[in-house]
């Protein structure tokens, strides 16, 4: 395994569940920071799954009840509550989680499971599989090593080591984006429980989100198309604060508030040509990154490590770890990113707006939406995931869709 993100933690307890001997790389030491702290209901089914629901729940997280859209030029303003969406579990629930901590307690929670956890271990090099396994040169803890094993998942998230090794990754035409982001102390929430909301802001050429964090903090963000970006992203600060402060709904003195630096990611979008290859498949993050609009990134690496432990597991327990063996992982995850950037499409085309401000007299609407938002986008509950799911096609990789 490659990565100790909640990716390649799924995968790796996954194949401990089955009853397999794992090993997982980890090119940094535990806690590290990572951008991407807001988590869905379907996120919390998986972590049930795996044994490490009780563990987060312990740590005091802020509570997420759901998600409030605006659109300050546009007098939109609706907040949807995850209470009355389809899944109706009160066991699930979500969480605004800060990742140093909560990547720590699942890595701490895989250890527990039995996998061997090597970190710091940086892979330096992948060797294409061969009749006896596939290798990984290794830079480790007591120095360069080469492993030796039956399958490798890589869960390495945007480094995608396997994907550069073969020339698997590619951009996503009609989406490119650039992200800017920060921390900010104090800003104004909402009283009681809706103060716990993710909050995403239509913006011209992009979105924004807020995620109210413990301690008073709250993580804000900017993702822009690259033609808006462009001429503007010399200054992350200003532009980030410009946005926020015009489409947010925190005032206009947010510069007092911001703690450290305002970072930015540019291109952040991609997604690779194949997920399986003989003995080897690719996992979340390392398999491709769509967008953040939906809070899915952690939701989407836990179920694409699930599937892949379980596709490995399916294989060992056969002997059969060819290319073709893995085909239905391969097909599942295709499946779920065709869907996902459907919807993403949506947003940015302006359709998902129009969706919520059709909402108000359509109580069936609110309800599919709702468990679009949740993450369960492959139900066909309802009429929109019905066509999304119909518009995948995941005999096709995303490049060539």
């Amino acid at each position: 395994m490659i990565g100790g993100g909640p990716c390649g933690v799924s995968a790796a307890i996954t194949l401990r569940q089955r009853g397999y001997a794992v090993c997982l790389l980890e090119k940094s030491s535990f806690p590290r920071f990572h951008v991407g702290e807001s988590l869905v209901p379907e996120a919390v089914r998986i972590l049930r799954e795996l044994g490490l629901q009780e563990a987060v729940a312990a740590e005091g997280f802020v509570q997420k009840p759901g998600a409030r859209f605006i659109c300050r030029h546009e007098t939109l303003d609706v907040t949807l509550s995850f209470a009355d969406g389809p899944q109706r579990d009160d066991t699930l629930g979500a969480w605004q989680v800060e990742r140093d901590r909560f990547d720590t307690i699942l890595l701490d929670g895989a250890r527990r499971a039995g996998v061997q956890v090597v970190s710091p271990a940086r892979v330096t090099r992948v060797h294409p599989p061969g009749p006896d396994g596939v290798s990984v040169e290794v830079d480790g803890p007591d120095g360069p090593t080469t492993l030796l094993a039956p399958v490798l998942i890589d869960a390495s998230g945007h480094h995608s080591i396997c994907a550069r090794a073969f020339d698997l990754r590619r951009g996503i035409e009609g989406l490119r984006t650039h992200a800017f982001f920060g921390y900010f102390e104090g800003l104004h929430r909402a009283p009681g429980p809706e103060g716990g909301n993710v909050i995403i802001a239509f913006a011209p050429g992009g979105w924004l989100w807020g995620i109210p964090l413990r301690d008073g903090m709250t993580s804000v963000g900017l993702v822009l198309n690259a033609d808006q970006a462009q001429g503007q992203k010399s200054d992350p600060e200003a532009l980030l604060l410009r946005y926020a402060q015009d489409y947010l709904p925190y005032g206009k003195d947010m510069k007092a508030s911001l703690r450290g630096e305002v970072r930015a990611y540019g291109a952040i979008n991609y997604c690779c040509t194949q997920y399986a290859l003989d003995r080897i498949m690719l996992a979340g993050d390392a398999a491709a990154f769509l967008d953040p609009v939906f809070s899915t990134g952690v939701f989407v690496g836990l179920w694409g490590g699930r599937k892949a432990g379980l596709a490995a597991a399916d294989g060992l327990d056969c002997g059969e770890l060819s290319a073709g063996a893995f085909e239905g992982y391969q097909r599942q995850v295709r499946l779920m990113h065709h869907v996902s950037l459907e919807l993403i499409k949506m947003f940015y085309q302006g359709r998902f707006k129009r969706l919520l401000q059709a909402m108000g007299d359509r109580p069936e609407l609110v309800e599919e939406m709702l468990g679009l938002l949740a993450g369960d986008l492959l139900s066909e509950r309802g009429v929109v995931s019905r066509a999304l799911v119909k518009r995948a096609n995941p005999d096709v990789s995303l490049p060539s869709a």
